[in-house]
């Protein structure tokens, strides 16, 4: 978190006489609502341009925490839940592209790992043979026959229940024409991951990686760093305007 600090405000204040505390703080609560509208939005400008094929949930990522009169703070963060759902949050899933490094483990990766699957600490990056969504990632079908067929522990997020019978879990998935085969670790030519048996041949679905290294494609702190001092004071003028104008109304239907 990032706390950007803006000087001034108590000199412009001393200079309002006749102004309220009320009404000064009412002016700068606007101010300071406006500001964050304008960091949410170049946020969300940058989601929508700089994140690879981003999903509606990922443009809207950004969110406003409003001020008020009392509360003269504003908060623009990114969603740390997904109502309904336990998968990663945007707040989770972009860290990585805002300050570079591995991402977080998905709920699928968590439970190949849990069924002994995949190893500890790994990732899981699509094969030749994954589906993939519009967006690129492993099409949610897939990841759900996979871990069907493994016996993996699927959260409420799939809305799946796992037969206990690994044998009739496999001749569902010869009758369907997928069986799926996980290989731990690397076996002579094979790379860790999990296959697809066709016949005799296997087709690579999933490979398990130990990292995934992202680069930093984001500069959201660097940013709004740039946007508040910029929109925050100019904003401050024009709420005060409106309210001198107010009140001068007011006293000229007072005389």
């Amino acid at each position: 978190m990032t706390t950007i600090t803006i000087t001034g405000i108590a000199e412009l204040r001393a200079t309002l006489e006749g102004f309220s505390d009320r009404r000064f703080e009412s002016a700068l609560a606007e101010a300071i609502n406006e500001t964050g509208k304008a960091v949410r939005d170049e946020w969300g400008g940058q989601l929508h341009t700089r994140i690879d094929r981003p999903t509606a949930l990922t443009k809207g990522a950004a969110v406003l925490r409003r001020a008020d009169v009392g509360r003269l703070v504003a908060e623009v963060e990114m969603r740390d839940s997904i109502k309904g759902s336990d998968a990663l949050p945007p707040s989770a899933y972009l860290e990585p592209h805002e300050f570079g490094g591995d991402r977080q483990t998905k709920k699928f990766e968590r439970a190949l790992q849990a069924r002994g699957a995949m190893p500890s600490g790994h990732r899981v990056v699509p094969g030749q043979y994954a589906k993939l969504d519009a967006f690129g990632n492993i099409s949610r079908g897939q990841i759900v026959q996979v871990l069907n067929q493994l016996g993996a522990n699927l959260s409420v997020g799939y809305q799946q229940v796992i037969s206990r019978n690994q044998g009739k879990r496999e001749r569902s998935a010869a009758r369907a024409g997928r069986v799926y085969v996980p290989v731990p670790r690397d076996v002579g030519k094979l790379t860790a991951g999990v296959y697809e048996r066709v016949d005799r041949t296997l087709r690579p679905v999933f490979f398990f990686v130990a990292r995934t290294k992202y680069g930093k494609r984001l500069n959201l702190m660097e940013h709004a760093a740039v946007v508040v001092p910029k929109v925050l004071m100019a904003s401050l003028e024009r709420a005060i305007e409106k309210r001198w104008a107010s009140l001068q109304r007011r006293s000229g239907n007072a005389a």
